[in-house]
Order: structure tokens, then C-alpha cells, then sequence
């Protein structure tokens, strides 16, 4: 091999690494660009939760990056005007709050029963985003009994394409089948939480999943849930999106009881994007959620709920 094609061969190789570089920095400029910096939120309240917005709204935005827009529609359920315009002090620079005036007399045929003071019918609205939010594609839905430790632009980001919603799933203390509909299921219908939902609204429009989740809820017989287990058994798993548990992390992670499981049905099939470690967990947490009857405003002495007490403002409350 002569000099002339060895420095030829060096001049191609060195050409191809620096167009290669150029090639990585035009892309990777391209996805900043391109990523949706606007978050649609919707949180659902009423006259028990209404205060206790106010501490997972500070959270959120305290959190949240300088240059994402958060557009927060609150869902108010049979509050006053007064109450609804409190949450309008929260507005600031990107953060846009829309406090929506909504009534359980709007969906009175709807679920015609209430189940605990934790789960009011005020829960039955996450039936209807697409109807409430005609003008949006996508929607992100979340529990008011959270607390919101990161960003939640790469949560909204996430590519749907043809699943209804994307949720992390369930972590359940056994593996029992459960009855619906005088048929027998496995805890396969039941194997995801809805206090985090990422909704695809063009799709659940285009197939009506409101009106299936409507007529399902009317005849279901297991009533220990207001929405929980009709979204389970409605949406088909092939239609799911499992999203990592960080989006929804489950307050009681210290139970020793809870562990095991909470790692085996939640955690583990993320593994492979993440230390498989509770610290780690912690760590990464996006949102934490206080599920059930373990309110951190009640159980202010559990160890998790001191993430809640980050944000709570003595003011929030009477």
C-alpha cells in the first residue's frame, strides 16, 4: 500500500468522523426541538380534597423545569366559585391554571353509589376526558393525593401510538382471582393503578372507551372501587402502555409486607432501565403516590409522608 492511499484512506476515515459528529449534533438538536415542552394536566377535586391540592399543585411546580408549560385544568366538583379561584394563585410564568366547573349531577347516571371518604364519585370524571377536553389529543391525569418530585415532560412525551393510556402497574399483596360480572378473572384485570393516567384521547375518542366504561360500570357487581377495577377489566392489556413505576410510586414501599411485592409486580420488569434496588427507587421517584387509606396528612409520622410535608403550607388547611 503506497503513502498516497494511506493518506487517502485517512482523509476519507477523518471526513467520515467529522461528518458523523456533525450527523449526531444536527439529531440530537433535532430532538430538543422536536420534544413537546407543553405538559396538558388535569387534576380532579372536590369538597374533600380541595385543600389538599393545594400541596401536590406547590409540589409540582417547585419541580417542574424553567422552560416546560404546565397547563393545569382542575376539575372542580360542585365547588363554589370562591374555592374554584383560589387555585389561580398558583399562575405563573408557564404555569397556566384552568379551574373547570363540573358536577356530579352531570353524571348522576353514572356509578350510583359512593364506596369510602378516600374515593369519592368525584373519581367517575376520569370517564370522560376526551368529552371535557375536546380540543386535545393527550391529557395527563393525576391524583391529588401525590406529590410531584421531578419533571413531568418525558412522562407526558411518551409515545403512545395505539394504546388507550399509559399507567405503571399494581403491586397486589396476592394473586387471587376476583369476581366481576358473576365471571372469574385473574388479578391480570386488576394489574394496574389509575392514579397516574397518560390518556391518548384521539384513540379513546375514535373506539368511544367512555361509553364501554360507562355501560360496564352499570352493570358491574364488585363495587369495593369506584374506577379502578372498571378501566382493568374494560381496556384490554394489549392496549396498555406499562409505564416505569417511577411515575407512580406507592408511598408505602417501607412495609416489609409490601416489598416483595411491590418489586415483583411493579418494579421488576423495569429492571433493566434501572438499579434493581428500593434506594435507587427513591431516588428516581417522579411522582409519589399515597394510595389508600395512608394519607400523609393523617399518617404524618410514616417516613414517606415527609415528602408531603415538603410542600403543605399550614395556610392550605382548616
Amino acid at each position: 500500500m503506497t503513502k498516497k492511499t494511506i493518506f487517502f484512506i485517512i482523509i476519507i476515515c477523518f471526513l467520515l468522523l467529522v461528518g458523523g459528529i456533525f450527523a449526531l449534533i444536527f439529531f440530537h438538536e433535532k430532538n430538543l426541538k422536536d420534544t413537546n415542552k407543553t405538559v396538558n394536566i388535569v387534576f380532579i377535586t372536590d369538597k374533600n380534597y380541595k385543600d389538599y391540592l393545594k400541596t401536590t399543585m406547590r409540589s409540582a411546580i417547585a419541580n417542574k423545569n424553567e422552560d416546560s408549560v404546565y397547563n393545569i385544568n382542575i376539575l372542580c366538583v360542585d365547588l363554589p366559585e370562591n374555592e374554584r379561584n383560589k387555585y389561580k394563585k398558583f399562575e405563573s410564568k408557564n404555569v397556566h391554571i384552568n379551574p373547570m366547573a363540573v358536577s356530579l349531577n352531570d353524571i348522576k347516571d353514572v356509578g350510583n353509589y359512593d364506596i369510602f371518604y378516600f374515593v369519592t364519585r368525584a373519581d367517575l370524571f376520569k370517564f370522560f376526558m376526551p368529552d371535557l377536553f375536546p380540543k386535545l389529543d393527550k391529557i395527563l391525569a393525576i391524583d391529588v393525593d401525590t406529590v410531584i418530585l421531578k419533571d413531568l415532560t418525558q412522562l407526558y412525551n411518551t409515545d403512545l401510538k395505539d394504546k388507550y393510556i399509559g399507567v405503571v402497574n399494581k403491586p397486589k399483596k396476592d394473586f387471587s382471582a376476583i369476581h366481576i360480572n358473576n365471571k372469574v378473572f385473574s388479578s391480570e384485570v386488576r394489574k394496574y393503578n389509575n392514579g397516574v393516567m397518560l390518556y391518548n384521547l384521539k384513540l379513546w375518542r375514535k373506539d368511544d372507551i367512555t361509553n364501554e366504561l360507562i355501560k360496564e360500570k352499570n352493570q358491574m357487581q364488585d363495587k369495593s372501587l369506584m374506577t379502578q377495577n372498571v378501566f382493568n377489566y374494560v381496556l384490554d392489556q394489549k392496549k396498555i402502555k406499562k409505564l416505569p413505576p417511577i411515575y407512580n410510586v406507592f408511598s408505602r414501599w417501607d412495609d416489609p409486607a409490601m416489598k416483595q411485592h411491590y418489586f415483583l409486580t411493579a418494579y421488576f420488569p423495569y429492571c433493566w432501565l434501572h438499579s434493581c434496588s428500593f434506594e435507587a427507587l427513591k431516588k428516581d421517584a417522579v411522582i409519589i403516590h399515597y394510595l389508600d387509606i395512608f394519607k400523609p396528612w393523617v399518617y404524618r409520622d410514616e417516613g414517606i409522608s415527609k415528602y408531603w410535608l415538603l410542600y403543605e403550607r399550614k395556610e392550605d388547611y382548616k
